[in-house]
């Protein structure tokens, strides 16, 4: 390490269908270090790659149950942090959900509005498993859209115990485009979610 910005870099061949990074910072004792623009590129793949466009999906920014970049349009008091390892799947903080029951919309989460193309394909996705003491254990989940276009609905997902992906593509319809957590159809369900995502695809 130096007084001065410099980028450290490591080209790896991936071993597992799912790798999580370590920054190993302890053998100084005392030393400290300013860390930022981190940045996992696939080297091995040719031609653009999805853009990014979510922010805050780990939901780690926010004050206590407040989530930056996000807004709790119903029940909101059902929605807030959790920091167990357990119920966490990458990072410090999780969303905690409980479903209020009967409709999709009763538990809801939107994200920041963000920018879109008509007629160019995202694709939304979110990592969730329930409480396995819950009815989230075959609860059922989706996703929908809202912003200045008509509103679009995903297919229902079942919830597992386990962390699993639920992922949709759209063809966005509007110029602004936010992605909607619809939790609520499975009363009294208590989900985990983790690492949302909305993603450009690349044409």
């Amino acid at each position: 390490m130096t007084a001065d910005w410099r980028q450290i870099q490591w080209t790896f061949e991936a071993n597992v269908a799912e790798t999580r990074l370590a920054l190993d910072m302890g053998v100084v004792a005392g030393a400290t270090c300013f860390v930022d623009n981190i940045t996992l590129v696939a080297t091995g793949l040719a031609g653009p790659q999805p853009v990014e466009l979510l922010p805050n999906g780990g939901f780690e920014l926010g004050d206590g149950d407040d989530f930056t970049d996000w807004t709790k349009l119903n029940a909101a008091d059902l929605m807030k942090q959790t920091t167990n390892p357990g119920e966490v799947r990458n990072g410090a903080k999780a969303l905690r959900a409980v479903g209020f029951g009967t409709d999709h919309w009763r538990t809801q989460l939107r994200s920041a509005t963000m920018a879109t193309v008509v007629g160019k394909r995202y694709t939304a996705s979110f990592w969730i498993k329930a409480d396995a003491s819950s009815p989230g254990v075959g609860g059922i989940v989706r996703m929908s859209t809202a912003g200045n276009s008509s509103p679009q609905y995903q297919d229902d997902a079942t919830v597992s115990a386990e962390w699993q992906e639920i992922e949709w593509t759209i063809t966005a319809t509007g110029t602004e485009t936010a992605i909607v957590l619809d939790l609520g159809k499975t009363e009294n369900a208590v989900y985990f979610i983790d690492d949302a995502s909305f993603m450009e695809l690349p044409d």
